[in-house]
């Protein structure tokens, strides 16, 4: 991915005073939300791609990719990305526990320790969050499924007849999430 490597020198170069020196190069790689139909070796070969046109620029800087949770995916990208030649410096982490994934706060030490073990990287939490107002999110219900089938313009039709403005993430209005501690 030679022409994404440029670009990466390129923003490397011209944001480094305000990147911090830390870059999470691409979203949830393991999940195919975020991948689209790159496969896991194609999305590390893009990983490695951006973090070398980073380190161009500015050697010293810190590059990472960020699984979205531990599953047999995520571990698979963890095995590909950060093995002894990888550029990458860091395993960012993001999950949602007890919403978007079951689970609680306490749940974080075990995820860190699990990333940290599998990349041999220090671990930086990049996305963390809590919705409220009801329960795990599932697919007990087969919502999520007939969401996922429907085109874009059915989903759009379907938030209007569910008196949702478009755009609107409607997962986080159909699904009620609440801690299990028993605060909403």
């Amino acid at each position: 991915y030679p022409r994404f490597s440029a670009v990466a020198e390129f923003i490397a170069r011209d944001l480094h005073a305000v990147s911090g020196g830390t870059w999470q190069i691409g979203n949830e790689p393991d999940t195919a939300t975020f991948r689209g139909p790159y496969s896991l070796d194609q999305a590390v070969r893009f990983a490695f791609a951006g973090a070398r046109g980073i380190k161009a620029a500015s050697p010293g800087d810190r590059c990472g990719i960020n699984p979205a949770e531990i599953s047999s995916v995520s571990r698979e990208l963890c095995r590909l990305a950060y093995g002894p030649d990888s550029p990458l410096d860091y395993a960012g982490i993001d999950n949602y526990f007890g919403s978007w994934i079951p689970g609680e706060v306490t749940d974080w030490t075990p995820a860190i320790d699990a990333v940290a073990a599998l990349t041999q990287r220090p671990v930086i939490v990049a996305e963390w969050g809590y919705p409220s107002l009801g329960q795990v999110l599932t697919f007990e219900d087969g919502l999520l499924e007939r969401m996922y089938a429907m085109s874009e313009d059915e989903r759009a039709a379907e938030l209007v007849a569910l008196g949702l403005p478009p755009g609107v993430n409607p997962f986080c209005h159909w699904q009620g999430w609440a801690n299990a501690c028993g605060g909403a």
